[in-house]
């Protein structure tokens, strides 16, 4: 959707606008995608930035991800009906749009982890440092493996903590993508009938998070 006319524009945080276009066009491979030489050669990340009027981050991603796929005339005309509607009706494109507004902040950005990441594997080593201590008075350079093995957790740890919190944000930002979408469907925005089961599988998996994390500030 549109953003107001004349608005001055962020510069695009094409890291974390691009994203959703690399995981999704390595899980649908049946589209044809443009590939990022022939993206700088063409200069696409310019024009993007002069065609983008999108009200989310959300949103930005996937218009981002549609302008370096290409998915044939029939997908084209659906998505050309579906903004001739809005340009149709200025008053839903705006309510659509006051919607929207919701997920403005950059930590929507992290939506599309929750679809696509997969939580990495945290293994610490524990168990060496009391082999280590015990081996010290007769093997002193014992001691340079467990400050090693001390450093290497020391990393894990907070990089652990950092993983967390980039899912704990996007996690929070899904009761707001969540909201939004119950919003959009009311409004009965083109897209609406295929979104419904989605929406219902979304919402548990929202409500079984706020129960998890209830769980866990309680803890």
């Amino acid at each position: 959707l549109p953003g107001a006319s004349g608005e001055k524009r962020a510069a695009c945080n094409f890291d974390l606008t691009s994203r959703y276009f690399y995981n999704v066009s390595s899980e649908e491979s049946f589209f044809q995608t443009i590939d990022a030489e022939t993206t700088a050669d063409l200069d696409l990340n310019a024009v993007f930035e002069r065609i983008d009027r999108t009200t989310s981050k959300v949103g930005q991603q996937c218009l981002y991800a549609r302008m370096r796929t290409l998915r044939g005339e029939e997908d084209a005309a659906a998505f050309g009906r579906s903004t001739d509607c809005f340009s149709r009706n200025g008053e839903l494109a705006a309510s659509c749009t006051k919607s929207l507004s919701r997920l403005t902040d950059e930590d929507a950005y992290g939506l599309q982890s929750l679809i696509f990441d997969t939580p990495a594997k945290v293994r610490y080593f524990a168990w060496v440092y009391p082999l280590t201590l015990l081996a010290a008075p007769f093997y002193p350079l014992s001691l340079l493996l467990f400050m090693a093995i001390f450093a290497v957790n020391l990393y894990i740890h907070y990089s652990n903590k950092l993983n967390v919190s980039l899912y704990g944000s996007a996690v929070k930002q899904l009761s707001l993508a969540l909201r939004t979408a119950r919003e959009l469907a009311v409004e009965e925005v083109p897209g609406t009938e295929e979104a419904t089961g989605q929406i219902r599988q979304v919402a548990e998996v929202e409500r079984r998070s706020r129960v998890v994390g209830t769980q866990s500030d309680s803890a």
